[in-house]
């Protein structure tokens, strides 16, 4: 296995995090990238996404970014992670590594199943387009005036 990490921080002037891959002896097995502007070529590229966020994100689009590329997640249940997710991939509570690392080895059996990345995908273009999200606006606006119209009469 091959470890990618992405973001602010994740690069060789971190020493906090070079030192422990070093101690680790994982220097061969982890490439720190930093931030990316490339994020398609990035989740086309990688067979699984680990999300293991401590902390709630309200929607983290980098879920659906690595689902609609076909990318199957192991995330953690924070914010919407388990609605995006959802059966196409693990859920795992927040602040439990062994429960993200028995996720990771549950679903690295099935990577080569063409079906789990279509149903990522699929998952996505279903429920997270941007013309789905512009309905649901639409919807809570109608709804919500037409409870100004009741209140209002």
């Amino acid at each position: 296995a091959h470890l990618l990490l992405i973001g602010r921080g994740m690069t060789n002037d971190n020493s906090e995090v070079t030192t422990l891959i070093r101690e680790l002896g994982l220097t061969n097995h982890v490439t720190l990238a930093g931030p990316r502007q490339d994020i398609p070529a990035v989740m086309n590229g990688i067979d699984l996404h680990v999300l293991g966020s401590a902390f709630g994100e309200a929607f983290p689009n980098v879920l659906s970014e690595a689902m609609c590329c076909g990318t199957p997640c192991v995330a953690t249940d924070v914010g919407d992670s388990a609605t995006i997710v959802g059966d196409t991939g693990r859920i795992v509570p927040p602040r439990d590594p062994k429960a993200l690392a028995r996720a990771i080895l549950e679903l690295t059996p099935h990577l080569s199943d063409r079906a789990i990345h279509a149903a990522c995908r699929d998952r996505i273009l279903v429920n997270f387009t941007l013309e789905h999200m512009v309905a649901g606006y639409i919807r809570v606006w109608r709804e919500s005036i037409a409870e100004v119209k009741a209140i209002n009469e």
